[in-house]
Formats: C-alpha cells, structure tokens, sequence
C-alpha cells in the first residue's frame, strides 16, 4: 500500500469514527426527535393538509445540521490526523532513543583479564586470587559495581562468589601495581577512558591446583560486574603467549 492510499484510508477512517463517535445524550436526543416525528404523523398531531409541509419543516434542520456537522468532521479530520500522528512519532522517537541508549550501554563497556596473581595464605587452606583487569568505556559516563565471579572447584563444580565476598583491602599482597581496587572503586569512569585494576578474593589451595591441572583456567573462571544503569558486562579473559598465571611460592599473612 502507497504513503498516499494510506494516509487517504486513515483520513476516512477519522471522518467515519468522528461522525459517529456520538456522546450518548447527542444520541437519546436525535432518537426522541425522531419519535416525536413519528408520534405527530402517526396520532394526527399534524394536520394532514400540512403534514408534508410540516413533516419537511420539522426534519429540514436536523438534516441540515446532520450534514454542517459532517461537513465540520470532514474539515477537522486532517488536523485530528497529524494530531494523532505526531503523538505517535513522538511516543516512538521516545521509546527508540530509550532502547538506543539501553543497547548502546549494554555494549559500551570492554573490559579484559589483564593477568591473574595467587597469592597462598600462611597456615591456612586457603590463597588470595588476585585478578588484572582493564576497563575501556565507550558508551555513557558510568561507575561499575556489584562484581561477581565463578570458578570450577576441585569437585568439578561451581563456585560462586558476590560482591560482599570479594576482598576489600586497598593494597593487594606482593605488588606494587595497579594499586585501584575495583571492589572498592565507586568513582565515574567517563566516556572514552581506560581504567585499570584488580579484584580479588579467597580461593582454597585444593581448588586452585585442580584449575591449573585442568589446564582451561581462563574458561573455568568467569568476572562479570554491573553498571550505572544496572547492565551485567562479562570480563574478557585474551590469551596471549606472554600471558601466564602467576601463582607465588612466599606465603601471606591473612589479611582481607
């Protein structure tokens, strides 16, 4: 169907609904007019002599103003229809600029595992994990938060490990780089930066030598987090051949 076959049916389908769309008193009073019209002819109210006469002077000006008023709906449906029209482009314009900035803020934000560090905990079972990652931010100014992470344990399930589980000392054990501890970072990362830092969190021994065995660490363990607009991002693990974890012999103390 052509623009103008529709836009000529939508213009007909106004006239009709307008001249139609009667309240119900506009309604009752053209169904008593017509009774009363009936009632004078059929009980001789009229003289007969006059009843055409009459009969014409009575209905002339309902007819007349049937067809004003049709005439009236005919010069007003155009305007009723872009009214309409435009309420509708703009309801639209709105949910495509809501959905466009959803799906540009899913997709804004890249972030990859820069490397991993384990750290073992003095007379304890367990070790720090300790995870580099950048974060590029292409989409609007945000803050990230609510980290979660997953990693296979040594029975072959799951773990999974939320935000209050992550460590929140500022300083990580055993480096002096990237001191930012995403855990902690509230701050805004605007449009166009790079940030880089770690997260980390408790790991048993049993668990991280059975990651190492099994030889698939960066699939085995998966950081995700959210943003300001409360979108999930998955941390990228890339692979180089420079790219090695590395696990430290010298224990730590247990600090968190």
């Amino acid at each position: 169907m052509s623009a103008q076959r529709f836009y000529g049916y939508r213009l007909a389908r106004q006239i009709y609904r307008e001249c139609v769309a009667w309240s119900l008193g506009q309604f009752v009073a053209l169904i008593i007019a017509i009774l009363s019209a009936w009632a004078a002819l059929h009980w001789g109210l009229v003289p007969i002599g006059q009843t055409r006469a009459a009969y014409i002077a009575y209905i002339v000006p309902f007819v007349t103003a049937l067809v004003g008023y049709a005439i009236v709906q005919l010069l007003r449906a155009p305007y009723v229809l872009d009214k309409e029209l435009q309420a509708d482009i703009s309801r639209l314009t709105v949910a495509r600029d809501n959905w466009r900035q959803q799906a540009e803020a899913v997709g804004s934000i890249i972030s990859t595992i820069d490397g991993m560090q384990f750290v073992p905990i003095s007379n304890s079972k367990q070790c720090f994990a300790f995870i580099d990652v950048t974060i590029r931010n292409r989409g609007p100014d945000t803050s990230i938060h609510n980290w979660n992470a997953r990693h296979r344990n040594a029975h072959g399930h799951n773990t999974h490990l939320y935000s209050g589980m992550f460590i929140k000392m500022e300083r990580r054990f055993g480096s002096q780089q990237n001191p930012n501890n995403f855990a902690n970072d509230k701050s805004v990362i605007v449009k166009g930066s790079i940030r880089s830092g770690w997260v980390g969190f408790h790991m048993s021994k049993e668990d991280l030598e059975a990651l190492l065995k099994g030889g698939h660490l960066l699939e085995d363990l998966d950081l995700s987090f959210e943003d300001t607009f409360g979108h999930r991002h998955p941390v990228t693990a890339v692979p180089t051949a420079a790219w090695r974890p590395a696990v430290s012999s010298r224990g730590s103390e247990g600090e968190s």
